[in-house]
């Protein structure tokens, strides 16, 4: 049998975890909104130096060359890099809170459940009963 015990110690943290797991997920979310926009940031910039230096060396400068250029610029290489690495820090966080969330759901079916067996079972209800006084005392 589970300890009814340790579900309460478990469900009396859960609001704590919940919080915490919550302020790194918002804290990885503006990791992420910052790196998307200093990518887009870093492309508008390059876009405007590229032009004109296609435009030094060529007399008709196409998107395609602009946009080569860019792909091919090493900061805008860094930058891209820089979100998908805020990107996947983001979605590991989110699958955490996550867990976290589902885990809160788990212990209040358990709890429902060994409330019911002890409803329905002296032994077990004098059981616990003991258990508690005992971590009182």
């Amino acid at each position: 049998m589970v300890d009814d015990l340790q579900i309460n110690e478990e469900y009396k943290r859960i609001p704590q975890d919940i919080a915490y797991w919550n302020i790194k997920l918002s804290k990885a979310l503006r990791a992420k909104l910052r790196a998307d926009f200093e990518k887009d940031q870093m492309e508008s910039k390059l876009r405007i130096q590229h032009r004109a230096r296609l435009e030094i060396d060529n007399a008709k400068v196409t998107i395609d060359m602009v946009t080569s250029a860019i792909d091919q610029d090493d900061e805008m290489k860094e930058a891209k890099l820089n979100g998908i690495d805020a990107e996947a820090e983001y979605q590991k966080i989110r699958g955490i809170a996550a867990a976290v969330s589902a885990k809160k759901d788990v212990l209040q079916s358990l709890g429902a459940n060994i409330r019911a067996e002890l409803e329905g079972s002296p032994t077990l209800r004098e059981q616990a009963l003991y258990r508690r006084r005992a971590v009182e005392d």
